[in-house]
């Protein structure tokens, strides 16, 4: 597992780098630096307002099974992602309904990068989706959006 994930980390910091270089990615402004992402993270997921606020805009997003390197690549605008059925990230009480768990990992400090996962507690991980989240003047934005589910 651990190898997975290091190879998903690397695929999303080469990628990042790849596109960021062809497609102009916008930074909305926001008015107060996060305390912590922890915080920034209990808000975002809770609150579709806020999360709106701190999206990355084209929305990289990438769908696969996650083993293979075949996956599809989308950039995805406000529009599309209001008009999304599913949420773009479970809530606290969607979580919960559907036994989902969570894991937040920091994986670099230094453009402050944060990566996290929500995926079913369940032998067959139907849902796997995977947030990449990168810090600008002390506000956190969602960049990418990976989904892994089978």
């Amino acid at each position: 597992m651990r190898f997975r994930t290091f190879g998903y980390i690397c695929f999303g910091l080469v990628f990042t780098v790849a596109t960021a270089s062809a497609v102009p990615v916008r930074y909305p402004s926001c008015a107060k630096p996060d305390a912590s992402f922890k915080a920034f993270l209990q808000h975002f997921t809770n609150d579709t307002v806020f999360q709106r606020s701190r999206l990355s805009l084209p929305l990289v997003v990438r769908a696969g099974d996650g083993v293979t390197v075949s996956s599809t690549v989308e950039l995805w605008d406000l529009k599309h992602i209001k008009e999304l059925k599913d949420p773009l990230i479970y809530s606290d009480v969607q979580r919960q309904k559907a036994n989902i768990s969570l894991s937040v990992d920091l994986v670099h400090e230094s453009p402050a990068v944060a990566e996290v996962w929500q995926a079913e507690k369940s032998e067959g991980d139907a849902v796997k989706l995977q947030y990449w989240f990168h810090k600008r003047d002390g506000c956190w934005f969602l960049a990418e959006f990976d989904d892994w589910s089978e």
